[in-house]
């Protein structure tokens, strides 16, 4: 109801100022009610609501107490838990805590596959009682009796029965290496060369292991030719140099298809510099002789293929040149039938699933999904995530009750690549998941157990076997690869008509195999990724939207040396015709991590080809090869994603081809890319009726929300969402574009609390977080660059390997919920020993930085802070003697710190004591750099404030770069951090009384900033500050992605800062709020408006806080503030001098004091809804509307 004239009593503040009021919209929140209303909503169980198919022994309850009457709090609570029959299972009794997020289930064990109904009753501060409505979960299951199948290759079908080698080399430098053998350029058999050594292995999809070493120092010398011939058959290979036999190994792999490739280094830091020349090259295979391309002066760099200084060709056994694509063999297709045995009506079914490699289920033909309570479909794909499958994979378990109608279950499954089968496997464990099974297979297995329960109790159980199951490869899906793409033949689909549904025919189908998977199996959806309707984003209309032809470049600007494309544009939303030879370039308006879909028209046999990227080329060159574009202006910057690889090399590409069907829909499925822009041709002439671009994300649930005066940082706060989004698929990754898409550690590390602001994330990182744990008990306490990966590690990395410390502090800070800490306490523990014992490993520092510090000085700061968090979570916990052990391991740093890097007149020696000189991607090495200025007044590298003050002069000098005096790559008031050092900034420079130097920083729009991406139009957060500029176009191609989360990692800021939502560390969880708005005090020096409104609303697990403030000339204005029930907040709002006249319900005020260099009120604020305003120079606070106190009610 609305607040009467009678019950808004006011607290008056007298000011020095007299201020306008600025006329505010209220804002209509969600628990405003007519009368007074308290009610438990939003029941959960490990974070996620009704849960299908969790452990038995990690069940966590959480619920949320709203309410619109003024200072309503928990007193106690007390969980019933029943099974479904309404028997009880538990009851916590009446437990006396305000506590509602994280509480353990503390009963008699569960049962495997059994729901279970639980409610909660609260007692209230005003001596009334709430009861919840009934929630739910399930617990998992063992798989009993049920058997991984997969489809078993025969290799038999594709043996040669020789295949010889032989050539003429002399080494220059280095040495060389002989790829040759089985299949392509990424699987086959690595012969590698020295002047003394030749190291022989076996590579499965680009990486090698080896088999064999051989000494050839007395066959071989530099500069000095000799001959060399391998040559293999069914038995061995047999390697001679200069008539001699050197070495003989046994061969257990087929040859597929024939190839040579030679390769020479042009040198790295991982590989050093080689140089060889040839002759005489000759490839035999089964007794014919194969013609190779012809050297020109029989030097390695001057072959068929280029690529950045190596080179390589290739013939396969046919003569035609070989597409360094995927094995084109199709997705096994796995199902089987059953005959009901009719024991009466159904009253449950239950599909527990999981697969090495992605699936996708059927059930009589409808496609498995998650369902929520209101019946709506969630389209979740790429199941069951990642892991390390060595040690665990995650399985899924859904409810298929309405999915059995008649007497007969058809069940069909999809098994694609994925995380295990494919590229992604390969970069990410390091190419070593195929060791599961047979070494070069890398077999796509399921395993799945359907329980049908009947209404009298009986059930019938269908698993996976190889007595009733088959499989087939015969599908449409001809190819499918994460980083590759999707083939897809429409035409094929006639082969598998009906294949999901029941009464089909699978005679032709072959039986399954079985086998032998040995990881454990974890009941999880927590990482789930989705396909969201209402993410979907469509082409944009504009001049970025048209038809070209590939063949037609104009030249006629002097300033494009690659020329630009002539552009036909076009209206997106009507009928697209897209002629033979013709390429239409979409453009999504939005730079996402998902699929196209489009619906097309054509003639049978037509092959569609789609391939997008994050970026429009601009047509400029530039004289480093791996700068600037890649192609004429209009065309897609396919170098920042490919990584060198060419386009016709078709990776990152889907390929349709039509059957005769006369409108076609066509969205891939075991794929996805990272791309705005979407490129599209065909071998025939074709119609388009429809296309957009369907994100795929595990972030759903949006919980934060800012808006202000600035259209920039509006966009700047969307990019950091959409950043999110495109990088949270399963693991958090560090981009969806490029062939990487790893879980680095340092990335997360940085992001992980801005994370939790955005999207509800906590199930999502607890996934993570056991996946750090998982590798960290397995490699003595160490925690790799980056994960999953079973790559040994025996290093600390600072930055990096912290997330083991970082994010579970992160996570415990944003719930309150102690058992994420008590959980991992051992690991970091071991961890921290580790740190202790050999000191922190320096590791890649301050990442793309544009000023650098020695990696060795942010090592330091690293092992200090998290000796600061482990004395912090070593106390929490009761660990007396280890929380004394970290707080005197913290001030040993510290000390150790002040003594190397601070010299006598208190500047920072963040590179000049390390010799610090050189880094990947990093120009500028000067001593002060901002990111150790940062981090030396967050860990107090100062004894005085005399010091202290020196420290911030030093920065802020940095930061003005007044005529690039300080940093010549910059323009004046600029950032130069990099990843370690972008979340820091903006928060140590406003707690040390510079908010209007982090405003500055926040609005700067020149090169490098943050609103510099947004004003060149990004719709994401970058990985670089310079991967695009004005000036100079798009920087090194080696790593220049457009979409990485770490510098989104600001929002942190502007939640915490700006918006002015803290936490509280002697509360956490939001269970007590900090409230400091941070009032705009600077001068407007560019275009940028500065920031005179802000509205904020942050869901957290207790409920919703708002916070909303407008500001004039700097001074605060007005502010509004809702503090959900069940907490409390202190809030510090911005003013001069005050006097207390009178509190409100729910308001109290303390005092005036100084706080981040702010005079500010100290108000100690009740759950409720309160609008402070000025009014003739009179702080004056009243109720929201929809907000009352208890005695109002009636």
């Amino acid at each position: 109801m609305k607040v009467g004239k009678s019950l808004c009593k006011f607290l008056c503040v007298m000011m020095v100022l007299s201020l306008a009021m600025m006329d505010v919209k209220p804002a209509n929140y969600s628990n405003a009610a007519s009368k007074g209303e308290t009610e438990l909503t939003d029941l959960k169980v490990n974070y996620q609501k009704n849960p299908i198919g969790i452990e038995l022994d990690d069940v966590k309850f959480s619920w949320k107490l709203t309410s619109n009457v003024v200072g309503i709090n928990q007193t106690s609570y007390q969980i019933v838990v029943k099974e479904s029959g309404g028997k009880k299972v538990w009851d916590s009794g009446v437990v006396e805590d305000a506590k509602s997020v994280g509480i353990p289930y503390d009963g008699p064990a569960l049962d495997l596959e059994s729901r279970y109904t639980w409610d909660v009753k609260v007692s209230l501060s005003n001596g009334k009682k709430v009861n919840s409505n009934s929630a739910y979960f399930e617990t998992g299951t063992d798989f009993e009796s049920a058997e991984w199948i997969y489809h078993k290759n025969k290799s038999e079908d594709y043996f040669k029965e020789k295949v010889e080698v032989s050539l003429n080399a002399t080494i220059v430098e280095g040495g060389f290496i002989l790829d040759w053998g089985m299949k392509n350029k990424n699987t086959g058999y690595v012969w590698s060369l020295t002047d003394t050594t030749l190291t022989q292995s076996i590579k499965k999809d680009g990486v090698a292991k080896e088999i064999g070493s051989v000494d050839i120092s007395e066959e071989v010398d530099l500069n000095k030719a000799f001959d060399l011939k391998v040559s293999a058959d069914k038995e061995n290979i047999v390697t001679v140099i200069n008539g001699e036999e050197v070495s003989t190994v046994p061969k257990s792999h087929a040859i597929e298809g024939p190839f040579i490739a030679l390769t020479a280094s042009e040198g790295s830091r991982r590989s050093p510099k080689q140089e060889a020349h040839f002759s005489d090259i000759v490839l035999e295979v089964d007794g014919e002789q194969e013609s190779v391309t012809e050297f020109d002066g029989a030097v390695l760099n001057a072959g068929v293929l280029e690529l950045s200084g190596v080179t390589a060709f290739q013939k396969n056994y046919q003569g035609e040149a070989v597409e360094y694509m995927a094995d084109p063999s199709t997705l096994p297709l796995f199902r089987t039938e059953k005959q009901l045995d009719g024991k009466g009506k159904i009253a449950s079914a239950r599909l527990y699933i999981t697969s090495l490699g992605i699936y996708e289920a059927y059930i009589n033909g409808q496609e498995v999904m998650l369902e929520k309570d209101d019946g709506t479909k969630l389209d979740d794909t790429f199941n069951p995530g990642w892991t390390d499958f060595h040690q665990y994979t995650n399985y899924q378990s859904y409810d298929v009750t309405d999915y059995i109608k008649e007497d007969k279950v058809a069940l069909g499954v999809m098994v694609g690549t994925g995380f295990y089968g494919g590229e992604a496997g390969s970069n990410g464990g390091g190419n070593i998941y195929y060791k599961i099974g047979d070494e070069l297979e890398k077999e796509l297995a399921l395993l799945s157990k359907l329980v049908i329960t009947y209404k009298n109790g009986e059930q019938e159980v269908i698993t996976t076997n190889d007595n009733e199951w088959k499989v087939t490869t015969d599908g449409p899906v001809k190819m499918n690869d994460f980083f590759k793409g999707e083939v897809y033949d429409a035409r094929l689909e006639e082969n598998i008509a009906g294949w999901n549904n029941v009464e089909f025919n699978d005679d032709e189908w072959n039986k399954v195999d079985i086998f032998n998977y040995e990881g454990e199996l974890v009941a999880s959806s927590e990482a789930a990724a989705y396909m969201l309707e209402e993410n979907r984003v469509y082409p944009a209309e504009g001049e970025n939207t048209f038809i070209y032809d590939p063949n037609d470049i104009d030249y006629s600007n002097e300033d494009l040396a690659l020329g630009e494309v002539k552009r036909t544009v076009i209206d997106p939303t009507e009928d697209i015709k897209l002629p033979k030879g013709k390429t239409l370039m979409i453009d999504l308006g939005q730079n996402i991590a998902g699929v196209q879909h489009i619906s097309v028209s054509g003639a049978e046999g037509t092959t569609v080809s789609m391939r997008g990227a994050e970026m429009l080329n601009d047509g400029r060159d530039h004289e480093n090869s791996s700068f600037g574009s890649d192609g004429p202006k209009g065309t897609l910057y396919w170098s920042g994603i490919t990584r060198g690889r060419e386009k016709d090399e078709n990776w990152y590409t889907d390929h349709y081809t039509l059957n005769e069907k006369e409108v076609q829909n066509y969205q891939p499925r075991f794929t996805y890319h990272g791309f705005q822009y979407l490129e599209i041709t065909a071998t025939e002439d074709i119609v388009i009726h429809d296309v957009y671009g369907q994100p795929i994300t595990s972030s759903i649930d949006n919980t934060l929300s800012i808006e202000t005066n600035n259209e920039n940082v509006n966009k700047l706060f969307q990019n950091a969402l959409w950043g999110q989004r495109g990088n949270f698929l399963s693991i958090p990754t560090d981009t969806p574009g490029r062939s990487e898409r790893l879980g680095w550690t340092g990335d997360i590390q940085v992001f992980g609390d801005t994370a939790l602001y955005n999207f509800d994330s906590v199930a999502f990182l607890n996934n993570y977080v056991d996946i750090l744990k998982d590798y960290a008990k397995n490699n003595n306490g160490y925690i790799a660059d980056y994960l999953p990966t079973i790559n040994e590690k025996t290093t600390t990395n600072a930055g990096w390997s912290d997330v083991i410390i970082t994010l579970p502090w992160d996570i415990y800070m944003h719930t309150g919920d102690v058992s994420i800490l008590e959980e991992t306490y051992d690991t970091m523990k071991k961890y921290m020993e580790n740190v202790i014992r050999d000191g922190m490993n320096a590791g890649y520092g301050d990442w793309v930085a544009m000023e650098g510090t020695a990696p060795e000085f942010m090592a330091v700061m690293y092992q200090a802070l998290d000796a600061e968090r482990m004395e912090k979570i070593a106390s929490l916990l009761g660990h007396t003697a280890d929380a004394e052990m970290y707080a005197k391991e913290r001030q040993r740093v510290i000390d150790l710190a002040k003594e190397k890097y601070v010299d006598e007149n208190n500047n920072l020696l963040s590179v000049s004591v390390d010799d610090f000189s050189s880094a990947f991607l990093i120009d500028l090495f000067k001593d002060n750099s901002q990111t150790s200025i940062i981090w030396a007044l967050k860990m107090g590298l100062y004894d005085s404030e005399e010091q202290k003050q020196i420290l911030i002069e030093n920065l802020l000098k940095n930061i003005a770069n007044e005529n690039r005096s300080e940093r010549e790559n910059a323009g004046e008031n600029t950032l130069s951090t990099g990843f370690l050092g972008v979340n820091e900034l903006l928060p140590v420079l406003t707690e040390n009384e510079l908010s209007n130097k982090s405003y500055d920083l926040l609005l700067q729009d020149e090169m490098p900033s943050w609103l510099n991406h947004v004003k060149l139009g990004a719709t994401t957060t970058w990985e670089r500050w310079n991967a695009y500029t004005s000036e100079y176009g798009f920087d090194d191609a080696g790593m220049n992605s457009f979409n990485h989360y770490a510098y989104g990692s600001v929002v942190e800021w502007m939640v915490e800062y700006m918006a002015g939502i803290q936490k509280s560390e002697q509360d956490p969880g939001f269970k007590h709020i900090i409230l400091q708005p941070t009032m705009d005090t600077g001068e407007k020096y560019n275009n940028q408006e500065r920031i005179n409104t802000v509205e904020s609303q942050f869901e957290s697990y207790y409920g919703t806080i708002v916070s909303k403030w407008t500001a004039k000339q700097g001074n605060l204005n007005s502010y509004e503030a809702v503090i959900p029930a069940n907490t409390s907040a202190t809030a510090y709002l911005p003013i001069d001098d005050v006097s207390v006249a009178e509190d409100i319900p729910g308001v109290k005020f303390i005092e005036t004091l100084n706080r981040h260099g702010i005079k500010v009120a100290r108000f100690e604020l009740q759950a409720g809804g309160y609008k402070f305003k000025i009014v003739d120079g009179v702080l004056t606070v009243e109720l929201l509307d929809g907000f009352i106190t208890d005695s109002d009610k009636r």
